[in-house]
């Protein structure tokens, strides 16, 4: 049996901006996106589900066109890899921060606050990528988070660049200690389509244990 594993957990890195050359000035060049997430409280759940969240934590499936980009095609771009370690870097920094995005969670992410999970075995594949969000304002119902990066379709080479979720422990809260105090109920709008604009998120609808 041939074994594929590879389990990469985040290092911290430099933030830095891609930059490619051409005539007259350097010009950045964003070839990375996100899905967004919009969290609520799911049905009879009391308003008190989230007292005590210190952070979120929020698993995504890479779907088919980002496996082939991670395995195959571009290892470069995993975690620890050369041009990971630089757009993972980057992005510890803009989940929380980018402008433009409808009522976001007010959060903290480190590098090393992202785990990426490649695992190809015969009988056995989980490609994921976990965000831990630390959440420095308890205002959180009703509210946005961004879950990325990932390639846009022009660098990962494909026109659907999606994520899903797998399981109802995929979005979950965690209080000051890290143990769970609240998880999914059901969700909606998964498989998503990575993008660089806010709009069109998937939906946690969140419940105690």
């Amino acid at each position: 049996m041939q074994l594929r594993l590879l389990k990469l957990v985040g290092i911290a890195g430099l933030v830095a901006t891609t930059i490619i050359s051409g005539c007259g000035e350097d010009e950045p060049v964003d070839d990375h996106g996100f899905v967004c997430l919009d969290i609520r409280r799911g049905e009879n759940t009391d308003p008190s589900v989230y007292n005590g969240t210190a952070a979120i934590q929020v698993r995504v499936n890479y779907l088919e066109c980002l496996r082939t980009f991670y395995n195959d095609t571009n290892p470069e771009y995993r975690l620890d890899g050369v041009e990971g370690e630089r757009v993972f870097g980057e992005w510890a920094g803009r989940l929380c921060s980018e402008p433009d995005v409808e009522r976001p969670i007010s959060c903290e992410v480190e590098p090393e606050n992202f785990t990426q999970t490649l695992i190809e075995t015969e009988g056995l594949s989980n490609h994921s990528l976990t965000v831990t969000y630390n959440i420095t304002d308890p205002n959180i119902e009703g509210n946005r988070l961004l879950i990325g990066p990932f390639p846009l379709p022009e660098l990962a080479g494909c026109d659907k660049v999606d994520v899903s979720f797998t399981s109802l422990g995929d979005v979950a809260g965690l209080d000051a200690n890290g143990e769970q105090i609240w998880q999914m109920q059901t969700y909606e709008n998964s498989p998503s389509r990575v993008k660089s604009f806010d709009g069109g998120c998937m939906v946690a609808n969140i419940s105690n244990q």
